[in-house]
This record gives C-alpha cells, sequence and structure tokens, in this order.
C-alpha cells in the first residue's frame, strides 16, 4: 500500500525521510534518479507490482508508469495541461482483478478514475457529489474508500458531508472517520489514520500546543487505538515549528507504518524516521534502521517533500537528495531492516 496523503494537504503532510550521504558500505539500497527529474512522489506498489507517476524521457508529459527504474512502461494514460494526477493506488475489484485507482482534477474539481490492467482502460468511479471533492482513493475487492470533502472556495451554506467513506456496489456510501484526515489507509477489516489535536493556545507569543497521533480501528468499531503520539509547538501561520510530527499513514501485512518527524526544541533540528507496528495489537513499534538503510538526518529543506510505500518486503520511498532532481529508493536487497 501506498503511505500518501490527499493531494489537499501535501504540504503538511510530506514530512521527511531521505537519503544520508553514506559510505557505499552502509546499504545497497537502490536509486533511480533520472537527470531530467522524470520522476514524482506519486508511487504504489502491491502484490510485486510497483506504479509511479512520471516521464519517459525529456520533453514528455507526466503519465503513469509501471516498473522501477529507466525500463518502466508507460500505462498510456498521461497528465493534460492543465490537470493533475495524483494518489496512486494498486487494489482489486470485485473479481480479484488488479487495478489502479487514483485523483485526476481538472479545472477546480478533483474525480476519482480507475485503471484497468487487463483492458488498459480508464474510466471515472461514479462517486462525485454536487459541491464536494473525492480523493485518495482505494479499492479492495471492489469496495471503494475514499475521502470527501467541500470544493475549495464554495458557500458556507453548501451540505457537504466530510470524512473518510466506504462505497459497495450497489450500495450508498458508509461513512467510517467524520472527519478529513491528513492521510490515511484502509486493509483487512482495520482504517489507520492521522490526526492533530490542538491542547491550548498561548496569548504570548500566539502559539498553539498539540498533539499529532496515529490511530487505528476496526471498522464498524466506535473506539480507535493509539499507536503513537508525538507532542507539537506551531505559531499561529504554521510557519514555525518545534517538536514531533506523524504523517504518511499507511497498512500493509497487518502492520501500520508512518513517519515521524523531530524538529527538536528549537525547530531547527530535523531527525526523520519511518516506523511500523502491528496494526490491531500492542506491540511496541519498530524503527527502519539507520545502520542498514541510512535515511535523512539533515536540516536541508530542499530534500522535501517525500512519499513511502511498502508491499510485504518491498519498500519504495520518493525523496529529492542533494545533487539530484527526485529520486525513488528501493531498499534491499532483501526485507527492510525493523528494530
Amino acid at each position: 500500500m501506498t503511505g500518501m496523503p490527499s493531494s489537499c494537504s501535501l504540504a503538511s503532510l510530506f514530512l521527511a525521510l531521505a537519503l544520508l550521504a553514506c559510505p557505499a558500505t552502509a546499504t545497497a539500497d537502490e536509486r533511480f534518479a533520472p537527470e531530467d527529474g522524470g520522476v514524482t512522489g506519486a508511487i504504489t506498489t502491491e502484490d510485486g507490482r510497483f506504479v509511479f507517476l512520471g516521464k519517459q524521457g525529456e520533453g514528455t508529459p507526466l503519465g503513469l508508469l509501471e516498473g522501477f527504474g529507466p525500463d518502466a512502461s508507460p500505462l498510456g494514460f498521461t497528465q493534460k495541461e492543465g490537470t493533475r494526477i495524483d494518489n496512486l493506488h494498486l487494489g482489486t475489484d470485485a473479481g480479484m482483478r488488479p487495478v489502479l485507482v487514483f485523483t485526476y482534477c481538472a479545472g477546480r474539481g478533483c474525480d476519482l478514475y480507475r485503471y484497468d490492467f487487463d483492458s488498459r482502460h480508464v474510466t471515472r468511479l461514479p462517486l462525485s457529489r454536487k459541491r464536494c471533492e473525492e480523493s485518495g482513493g482505494r479499492m479492495q475487492r471492489g469496495v471503494v474508500y475514499f475521502a470527501r470533502f467541500p470544493t475549495p472556495g464554495g458557500r458556507a451554506v453548501d451540505a457537504c458531508p466530510v470524512g473518510v467513506f466506504a462505497k459497495r456496489p450497489g450500495r450508498p456510501a458508509r461513512r467510517l472517520l467524520r472527519a478529513f484526515p491528513p492521510s490515511w489507509d484502509v486493509s483487512k477489516g482495520v482504517i489507520a489514520f492521522e490526526t492533530e489535536r490542538v491542547l491550548r493556545t498561548e496569548v504570548a507569543p500566539n502559539d498553539k500546543v498539540g498533539i499529532t497521533e496515529v490511530r487505528t480501528r476496526r471498522i464498524g468499531a466506535r473506539r480507535s487505538r493509539r499507536v503513537a503520539v508525538g507532542r507539537f509547538r506551531a505559531n499561529s501561520k504554521n510557519d514555525l515549528f518545534s517538536g514531533v510530527d506523524l504523517s504518511g499513514v499507511a497498512l500493509d501485512d497487518g502492520l501500520v507504518y508512518w513517519l515521524r518527524a523531530d524538529y527538536g526544541r528549537s525547530g531547527d533540528a530535523r531527525v526523520n524516521d519511518l516506523f511500523r507496528a502491528p496494526a490491531k495489537g500492542s506491540t511496541d513499534s519498530e524503527t527502519l534502521s539507520r545502520e542498514a538503510h541510512p535515511l535523512m538526518d539533515s536540516s536541508s529543506p530542499d530534500e522535501l517533500p517525500v512519499t513511502f510505500a511498502v508491499d510485504g518486503d518491498d519498500l519504495y520511498y520518493y525523496s529529492v537528495p542533494m545533487g539530484t532532481r527526485g529520486a525513488i529508493t528501493k531498499v534491499g536487497p532483501g526485507p527492510p531492516k525493523f528494530e
């Protein structure tokens, strides 16, 4: 699955995971970094497939590509001028055939589309609701999970139920969350999501103090379980930040994954890690090993944004390391080491 937030909250959600300048003996991770910057942070993997939004060559439009590296195959759908493709997610239809669901934005609106690998056809999912936008779709055994939120710039009186929904064929959409989380995922009857709560606002220096959490909940249950928590302080414009931020929530094989960015007390230092924990259990979390897979430990803002995608032992992440215009890294060979 993909640890990929909604396109409407990218600035606050893509908190960093990237490559360090490291000794050659530290890792054998494979990096794909075209000189023309032909890769983006829209990536997804499932059942051995890997799909990303990128370019076939310099001067070509962004499009859907399958495979890791320069020999990736085009899927025949490209991003036209004035449009945007985002939020890629591999899944299955009701017949367990592989499909790709993605967000396609044109003009002021965004809709969900599906790509069928057998027929190589792209179709729009019939989920649109007046005065609403849909994003971040997933399809599992024909059930579509998606986020819904009001169209930007709409009137306050416009009615649009906000949240995360599940839509089964022939049935009305069912709301799973009554909020629009910055990142979330669904797998095997569990929903995982990121949430933020302001504890207090200080008049001087006009800072808000709060907590950021990763939570999981069985679909149908009333209560969620807190998996991870961090405390933060930010000013009213969110351009000064200190403390911990959690983002990029994803589920795979009964595990929940997330990114943890620690900005320290001053907001100048930043340490970034990828964590995971059982989605249903109470076992302590694990961290992707820095010794085996050196990740970013830098204060350089030029290496943002970052996303990741995980499928069992296959782990990919997107970053902008120094000296590149964007790179996708495949961790390995072999399973990623967590400790």
